[in-house]
């Protein structure tokens, strides 16, 4: 799906961060967003125990990676793959917003930063900041992640501002931010929550269950 639409795909930040980018010309587009974080409400829903549905989870999870390296699979075919490894089957999830930003440069580092979200596949534009370093000011703050140190432009959700925002959205889609990758940004960061929450819990779990000899104590 990327590489129809333009886009390669690339991780930041130990694999917290996604970013695909695409060139059109002298403009340059990137797409940055992170893994959701995992909730409450979702290990209720998944009823996760401890013990063993988790470690068959960390389990299924270096089986398939063990497939996927054999079978020579990059990120975006495994990602198009059914991912539902034991423990992560949820039922009645309620939507998640997943912010996400939109970076768009020239070839002299002028742009614009696109702070958006998605939820359910709808895609809304929530601000945009205009940087004549765009490089610069990403360097300060990951992308989406809060206010910067420049103008940051009007909150474009509210009903007045209604009109550009909907004509921002019809310039990113131009762009190809399309209902497909906005999709595959909904499915990506949940996914990529989803594992790297398993390796977390495993490497818990692993220094947690060591045994501790109390008894042999040194004095400093």
């Amino acid at each position: 799906m990327l590489k129809a639409h333009g886009f390669s795909q690339s991780d930041a930040y130990n694999g917290l961060e996604v970013r695909l980018r695409k060139q059109l010309g002298a403009m340059r587009v990137e797409v940055r967003f992170q893994a959701l974080e995992p909730r409450l409400e979702s290990a209720k829903a998944l009823k996760l125990d401890w013990d063993r549905d988790m470690l068959e989870a960390a389990k299924e999870l270096a089986k398939r990676r063990a497939d996927w390296k054999k079978r020579g699979l990059t990120s975006d075919a495994i990602l198009e793959i059914e991912y539902k490894p034991h423990g992560f089957q949820p039922a009645d999830r309620v939507p998640v917003r997943t912010p996400f930003a939109v970076i768009v440069t020239d070839n002299e580092g002028k742009g614009l930063i696109f702070d958006c979200s998605t939820k359910n596949g709808a895609m809304r534009v929530e601000r945009v900041t205009f940087s004549r370093k765009v490089d610069k000011l990403l360097n300060i703050e990951t992308a989406a992640s809060g206010p910067r140190n420049v103008y940051a432009g009007p909150e474009l959700l509210n009903q007045g501002k209604k009109a550009m925002r909907e004509g921002l959205e019809e310039y990113l889609d131009g762009l190809g931010v399309k209902a497909e990758l906005i999709e595959y940004i909904e499915k990506c960061a949940e996914r990529r929550m989803n594992t790297l929450y398993v390796e977390w819990l495993e490497k818990l779990r692993m220094i947690v269950n060591k045994k501790v000899d109390i008894t042999n104590k040194r004095s400093y």
